[in-house]
């Protein structure tokens, strides 16, 4: 368990979305999830909002929420209700335009960045309040810094109680409400169904900090930053020239052999030949000289002692040990970021059939840098 759990709520005008979380999390879950902070993040008008609905003395149902659920040490302080701000540290007062959302965006992620930058932190973040804007930059802020353990989420309640006024919660005192739709509908909030849904998110963190980005950037800069790396990842180049494989920016180290393997089924993708049947009995001459053609593009004209043997035929053991090796390379060196780049295989023995799984448009084979 994580020793500082931190609840982050992005809300407007509706303070009601932040102990209608607390409420699914604490008391609806199971296991419960109790935060340890609450940090709210908003603008000047729904700042008032929230000090005034869930603090003040004559309303307090943040307090009210913790009174009836035995909701022990949560408390909502003054000092996390966090304003989102300009640049030069003004207030936002609301999101109206693209100099607003910007500001709005780098509030957002800067804070996120600074709680999964904390070890010891577990943090969940709801979208459920304030414009849409709000929500989704809060959202795609988490998915750049967000790690494994830190959680997204939304708030769902009954149409009835959705935007009313007075429900905060499905409170354990006995009133009856009215509802705000058409017909004035008899209502007991104690009935009240409040639904966390939790959202599945991709997880980026890795991306910006293998490029540098992270403290001190934007979240323009981290986004552009993710981008590079999502786009240069998704490039696998065998450079003849330089007798190398190169994934995106990185250098695959391995041998000759296994890039020569690796370029022999990458041109098969480009030309739309398609999978390869690996040899089943004997040697095949026909894989033998498709895989000599590519090495000796990498060695020059003489592929060597070793490898003058294979001009009668390429065997199955041979065939299997360059896949292998080619997969444990690439492996080693990205990762969980591997399988797009390694051999896949269909069919069954002795038809198994190899080929790189990459589209051809994403697959480069250069000679003298240009695209073979």
């Amino acid at each position: 368990m994580s020793n500082r759990r931190i609840l982050m709520v992005a809300t407007g005008l509706s303070p009601q979305v932040v102990t209608e979380t607390v409420y699914a999390l604490a008391v609806q879950r199971r296991p419960r999830w109790l935060p340890s902070e609450v940090c709210i993040y908003t603008t000047v008008e729904g700042a008032a909002r929230v000090r005034e609905a869930l603090l003040s003395e004559g309303q307090n149902w943040f307090g009210r929420l913790c009174s009836d659920y035995g909701l022990e040490g949560l408390r909502l302080k003054r000092s996390g209700i966090h304003l989102l701000r300009r640049p030069n540290g003004t207030p936002l007062r609301d999101i109206r335009n693209s100099d607003d959302s910007a500001a709005a965006a780098d509030s957002l992620n800067h804070a996120i960045r600074e709680f999964t930058a904390d070890p010891e932190s577990e943090l969940h973040v709801s979208i459920a309040g304030g414009r849409k804007t709000m929500g989704f930059l809060a959202g795609y802020a988490l998915s750049l810094h967000g790690r494994e353990r830190d959680r997204l989420s939304h708030v769902l309640v009954d149409a009835a109680w959705e935007g009313h006024p007075e429900f905060f919660y499905p409170a354990k005192e006995k009133r009856v409400l009215y509802s705000v739709l058409p017909g004035k509908q008899r209502l007991l909030p104690g009935r009240a169904r409040v639904e966390l849904v939790e959202i599945p998110f991709v997880r980026m963190r890795n991306l910006i900090r293998a490029r540098g980005g992270g403290p001190g950037s934007g979240f323009s800069a981290d986004v552009e930053s993710a981008q590079a790396r999502v786009t240069a990842l998704q490039r696998l180049c065998v450079d003849f020239k330089r007798r190398e494989l190169r994934i995106g920016a990185k250098v695959i180290v391995m041998g000759a052999a296994e890039i020569a393997f690796g370029a022999m089924l990458a041109r098969r993708t480009i030309s739309g030949a398609g999978e390869l049947e690996g040899p089943s009995a004997g040697c095949d001459p026909s894989i033998g000289e498709a895989f000599l053609r590519e090495y000796r593009r990498l060695a020059g004209q003489d592929p060597g002692r070793t490898l003058r043997s294979l001009r009668s035929g390429m065997d199955s053991s041979y065939f299997l040990q360059r896949r292998a090796r080619w997969d444990a390379a690439i492996r080693k060196q990205l990762g969980d970021a591997a399988p797009p780049y390694l051999v896949t295989t269909s069919g069954v023995r002795p038809h198994t059939r190899y080929s790189l799984g990459l589209p051809a448009d994403l697959i480069f084979l250069t000679e003298e840098g240009r695209r073979s």
